[in-house]
């Protein structure tokens, strides 16, 4: 069964994703805190259809947006 992985945060997930070298039976989206465009509702669907998110630390209300924390 394929499993989609979501890696959010800033360059340690991107870094995590390439180290990782997952072959295909993953799909793996990687999001970048600090320039998404996403709105609210497309950031809770983008994290509903992942099977697993690995991120990591990112501060309170960060980029005055508290969804992305």
């Amino acid at each position: 069964m394929t499993k989609r992985i979501l890696f959010f945060g800033n360059c340690q997930p991107y870094a995590l994703l390439t180290c990782l070298n997952l072959d295909s039976s993953y799909i793996t989206h990687y999001e970048c805190c600090y320039n998404t465009t996403l709105n609210k509702m497309e950031f809770t669907k983008l994290i509903n259809k992942h099977d697993i998110i690995i991120t990591q630390p990112i501060d309170k209300n960060y980029r005055n947006i508290d969804y992305l924390n």
